[in-house]
């Protein structure tokens, strides 16, 4: 630095007083926003998730009360009764066939 002209230690002195700073105070609000975008988007993710989660609980039971005023209405009790029924009187000629077969 001694066989440098005055401008020209002026100029890296400037230069480095002003930049060092500039620098440093670029690093440091780069790591703080880039934290800070971090929680932001974790906290939507979440709330985005929890909202999400109250929709699927609410339409599933808005879901199982349809399904229980089907299986509760007059119509399907009698086409459950009348199915209970077929069957047992199935039941019964399967069990005559079955007599029937070990006569023959």
């Amino acid at each position: 630095m001694k066989n440098m002209k005055m401008r020209s230690k002026l100029i890296v002195l400037a230069v480095s007083i002003g930049l060092i700073p500039i620098i440093l105070i670029g690093g440091i609000s780069f790591a703080i926003g880039q934290n800070e975008l971090i929680v932001a988007v974790s906290k939507s993710n979440n709330t985005f998730a929890e909202l999400t989660k109250e929709q699927m609980n609410a339409y599933f039971y808005e879901r199982t009360g349809d399904g229980n005023v089907i299986v509760n209405s007059k119509g399907i009790q009698d086409s459950l009764e009348i199915i209970n029924n077929t069957t047992s009187i199935a039941d019964e000629k399967a069990s005559a066939y079955e007599v029937m077969d070990e006569q023959l």
